[in-house]
């Protein structure tokens, strides 16, 4: 688990401009390249774009909700709460 101090120096570091219609935060995008990809055979990889947010950053984040991250538009397909409920990752996909 990370504490606020640690998330405010990930997110400052790492991060890349999030926009939600007028709303704006900072979030981490991940290419996700080896990770698992859900609906294939087991043992199946490719690759995922997934965005790592605070929860609650975003007020009305949810499936089909449209991302600008780092000037590209996205759609999140599946949202989901990390850990101990601090960040929130989202798997996207190009509209």
């Amino acid at each position: 688990m990370l504490g606020d101090l640690d998330l405010q120096y990930l997110f400052r570091d790492f991060g890349i401009a999030v926009v939600m219609g007028a709303q704006q935060t900072t979030g981490i995008l991940d290419d996700g390249e080896g990770l698992v990809v859900p609906g294939y055979a087991p043992g199946m990889t490719g690759r995922e774009l997934a965005l790592t947010l605070r929860t609650g950053a975003l007020t009305g984040l949810a499936v089909g909700t449209a991302l600008t991250v780092g000037g590209t538009a996205y759609v999140v397909r599946e949202r989901l709460t990390l850990d101990d409920g601090k960040l929130t990752r989202c798997l996207l996909e190009k509209p």
